[in-house]
Parts: structure tokens; sequence; C-alpha cells
């Protein structure tokens, strides 16, 4: 299954690099937004992007989980930038406030429209790449393909069939010739199906796909991000009033 296997290969190079793109024109936009960007603020940005390109190629990783991470990481980033006279937060008490993100609520349902967004856009991309995974599974299973067990012998039987020695005037044994054929190809038949229903997929994904703008949207992530530490500011005194408590 080579052919497809460079397939498979040559989709994950691309999509990767829709990814890095993504990370290159985030990174670029903070740097102008921000003029002193924080290694930690880095650290962040690259770690979503880096989420990103696994759960191209880890069907374990879940953008909700991806998301989460990212604005739990992000929220005591953000909430320095708006203390008073730039006094620093605590490690302490970042973990603190990642730890009660979820009460605290400093994004409100962005990071919830967020998820929904990520999803449509890139789990095609992500079935896709698994539909040719399973691919290479059913094309290694053709490889090994091997009759029945005990498919020679009838078939062999068979030769004794009116229709397999030429005797088109004497009527054949229709029922032993379709019960062998059958019993002999099971595996092939069930191989078959499998491939017709992946095939079937794969047309469909790559549909998908073309329609879902995906590198446009790698691009333009960092506005969906910005969009959301906007937010922060704009609620900071109900932000400011909730973090106080913990």
């Amino acid at each position: 299954p080579l052919f497809i296997i460079m397939f498979n290969v040559s989709f994950i190079d691309y999509f990767q690099d829709v990814i890095r793109e993504g990370h290159r024109q985030s990174s670029l936009f903070l740097h102008n937004t921000q003029k002193n960007l924080t290694t930690a603020e880095t650290n962040v940005i690259s770690t979503f992007f880096k989420d990103l390109q696994n759960y191209m190629v880890d069907d374990k990783v879940e953008l909700q989980d991806i998301v989460d991470t990212f604005f739990r990481d992000s929220f005591p980033l953000v909430l320095e930038h708006l203390n008073p006279a730039g006094k620093t937060v605590s490690n302490g008490y970042k973990q603190c406030l990642k730890t009660n993100i979820d009460s605290i609520q400093p994004f409100g349902k962005r990071p919830a429209q967020l998820v929904g967004i990520f999803e449509q856009t890139f789990e095609p991309v992500q079935n896709l790449l698994s539909a040719l995974k399973f691919g290479i599974e059913v094309l290694n299973l053709a490889q090994k393909f091997n009759f029945t067990t005990g498919c020679k012998n009838v078939l062999l039987q068979m030769k004794f069939c009116s229709m397999c020695q030429g005797l088109d005037k004497v009527k054949p044994c229709l029922r032993f010739c379709i019960d062998a054929v059958s019993n002999c190809l099971t595996s092939e038949i069930q191989l078959q199906t499998e491939w017709r229903s992946l095939v079937d997929t794969v047309f469909l994904l790559m549909e998908s796909i073309g329609k879902s703008e995906l590198e446009d949207f790698s691009n333009s992530i960092y506005k969906e991000l910005w969009t959301a530490a906007t937010y922060v500011i704009i609620q900071k005194a109900d932000v400011m009033t909730k973090v106080r408590v913990w």
C-alpha cells in the first residue's frame, strides 16, 4: 500500500504546515500588538498550536481539552496586564486562578464557542487522516489475503460440476457452486465491503475539507483568541471582583 501511505504522509505534512503558518501569523500579530511579550505568553501560544498539530494525527486528543488548556494557562497572563501598577501574580495565585477558572469565567462563553468553531473546521481533517490510516490497514489485510481454510479441496471437487467441465447440456448443481464460491471468498467479500465504505468516506471527507476554508481559518485564529482576551478587558471590573474572592 505504498501509494496510500505516501498519500497519507503528504496530507499530514500539508495540514501540519497549515498549522505552523497559523502559529507564525498569530505570533506576528501578538508581537506587533504587545511589544513586550513574556516568555510565558509566547510558550502558551506555542503550546496551543503544538496541541493542534497533535490533534491532527492523534485521535485521542480532544479539541475541548486543547481549548480549555489554552484559556486556563492564558488567564493569569491576561490578568497581569489588568493588574494596577504592573504587579505580578505569584505562582500560587496563578494556580488558584487556573483551578477556579470555571467559576470565574473570565472569557465568558468564548471558549465554548471556539470549541464549536474548531470542531467544524478541524474534525473533517482528523477524520480524513483516520480514514487513510484505516485504508492502509485494509490494504495490508488484502496483501495477506488467502483462501478460506479447506477452500482448495472444495474448489477441486467443483471439477465434477457439469458447468465447470463445459457440459452445457447437463444441468449444473447450482447450490453447490454458489456455496463453494461463497465459502471460499468470504474474506474477500468482506474486504470489498470495507474498501467501498472507505472510498466513499474519503471522498465525502475531502469534499467537506474543501468547503472548510482551513487555511484561511488557521491564519486568522489569532483574531478569535484576541477577541476572547478583549472580552476579559471589557469585563475587567467584574473579573477583578471575582478573582479577589480567591
